[in-house]
């Protein structure tokens, strides 16, 4: 073909030698050179007279693919605009093209990586209503249902979801649909129906080593979703299907929470030390200390939960270690080192609802230590940044009572006065 173009440039068979050496390339895997070769054919096609080859070419069907060929290829270099573009000139110039359910697809998909998720939601949507027997429906449907979740549009997003399962019941994609509506209910924190339908996707999913990994997923996200709905007998359970010596440290954390759930303290407190000897991940780590700290909190040891949160990494405590350690602190009557927790938590996590809640904690620690200046400040901070906040009120009471503990009883007055005022509902 090329010997073809470069003897005859002018000749009849010119246009169709550069649609078929388009062909060839694009058989080749080499898209660049198709696109070329086929945008030049466009240009050629508009002078070309193919009754001269004695009517053997239909130009039309020629022009069809050709514009189907081209977005093929700028989809193959990643080129998604240019793409979009031939696509939708296809559906243009010939909207009863046998190639449109394709088109359809790939025009949704070229979409994506553009940002443009509404015109890919559209393109899905047209694909299966106008062509709902193709074979790229169920899929076109998924990806529907994927960019809506990714919108956050969870309500849209299940229902794409639901009418897979019940369209295409057999689908390769059932399982990852119902993967999908299971995270979308634990997004709008529905954790009891995210449950049902992880479960679901265990039921539909195949078997087999290649699965294997899959559902162990999906098993643990059932988990965590029963743990989050408060039926932790059936998180142990499902968690119970993965081997415990062979659990990653993920799933090793989760078991520990639900053993703590259970009250099964023991076996809590081997799977988070577990977690601490195989993961060098923070968060993991966070949050297996933090485990461990609730374990002794809950059994109020106190001081051993004080002396576990002194020894732990400072970086590697969370805002609610900070407070448990400040409450350990308190319990154990060392009020200044709960004052220092406290802070801590304001200075690392300033954001955190919990630097707020400890402007109250540090206040009552101040007053036990009758630093009364320093608990006002505290208790003042408190009602006037978060007047909204729950210790709002008792801040104002316990304001009052510092000054009735100093013997200053007209700011008592005052300060219990300016209570009722701001908080007439309140219990004190």
């Amino acid at each position: 073909y090329l010997e073809l173009l470069r003897r005859f440039p002018t000749g009849a068979a010119y246009p169709v030698g550069l649609f078929r050496l388009g062909q060839c390339h694009l058989t080749l895997g080499n898209f660049s050179e198709a696109a070329e070769a086929f945008k030049k054919f466009l240009a050629a096609a508009d002078a070309w007279q193919p009754d001269a080859l004695a009517g053997r070419y239909d130009l039309n069907n020629l022009l069809e693919q050709a514009y189907y060929a081209l977005g093929q290829s700028y989809a193959a270099t990643n080129e998604p605009a240019k793409a979009v573009g031939f696509f939708r000139d296809l559906l243009s110039k010939f909207p009863q093209s046998a190639f449109a359910p394709d088109v359809l697809y790939r025009l949704g998909a070229a979409h994506e990586p553009l940002g443009s998720h509404q015109q890919a939601i559209d393109a899905f949507r047209a694909l299966r209503q106008d062509f709902p027997d193709d074979k790229s429906a169920d899929d076109a449907l998924f990806r529907e249902g994927a960019l809506q979740y990714r919108l956050e549009q969870y309500d849209q997003a299940i229902r794409s979801f639901e009418e897979l399962l019940q369209a295409y019941p057999a689908s390769p994609n059932a399982q990852r649909a119902s993967v999908m509506i299971g995270n979308s209910y634990v997004v709008t924190r529905q954790p009891g129906k995210a449950a049902q339908y992880y479960e679901k996707a265990l039921q539909t999913g195949a078997t087999g080593d290649e699965t294997a990994n899959i559902n162990r997923q999906i098993s643990l996200a059932a988990a965590i979703a029963h743990y989050q709905a408060d039926d932790y007998a059936k998180a142990a359970e499902l968690l119970a299907t993965i081997p415990a010596a062979d659990r990653s440290a993920e799933e090793q954390y989760w078991s520990g929470e639900i053993a703590f759930r259970l009250y099964e303290y023991d076996r809590a407190r081997d799977a988070f030390a577990a977690v601490l000897k195989s993961t060098e991940e923070p968060s993991l780590l966070q949050r297996a200390h933090l485990g461990l700290l609730n374990l002794l909190y809950a059994q109020e040891q106190w001081a051993d939960a004080l002396k576990m949160a002194q020894d732990i990494p400072r970086h590697l405590l969370t805002p609610e270690a900070f407070v448990m350690a400040g409450d350990a602190a308190l319990n154990t009557k060392d009020f200044s080192l709960a004052i220092q927790m406290y802070e801590e938590i304001r200075h690392r996590y300033p954001q955190s609802e919990m630097a707020q809640d400890v402007l109250y904690y540090a206040g009552t620690a101040a007053d036990k230590l009758e630093k009364f200046e320093q608990a006002r400040q505290y208790f003042t901070d408190l009602y006037q940044q978060f007047p909204g906040h729950r210790y709002a009120a008792k801040a104002q009471f316990y304001l009052g009572w510092t000054y009735f503990r100093a013997d200053q009883y007209e700011q008592a007055i005052r300060a219990f006065q300016l209570l009722i005022e701001r908080f007439p509902n309140s219990e004190f």
